[in-house]
């Protein structure tokens, strides 16, 4: 069996729990966290990853407030 580990590119995740496998498989992250999520916890989440040392761009984080508009764009 030959495996080869390329990341595939962007990958869109709303929930905190699946972006780690996000990044083993080395993709980059968009976190947009729904409407009744505080915006301190997904702030908090994106300075914790500056804080452990991933590149810059590497995980994003949108704010909305109109998220059907963008999750359908």
């Amino acid at each position: 069996m030959l495996v080869v580990k390329q990341p595939v590119g962007v990958a869109a995740s709303m929930v905190a729990r699946r972006i780690p496998p996000v990044l083993a498989a080395g993709c980059a992250v968009i976190l947009k966290p729904a409407e009744q999520t505080p915006l301190v916890v997904a702030g908090a989440m994106i300075a914790l990853a500056a804080e452990a040392g991933f590149p810059e761009g590497v995980v994003n984080l949108i704010y909305a407030c109109k998220g059907d508009a963008i999750g359908r764009s």
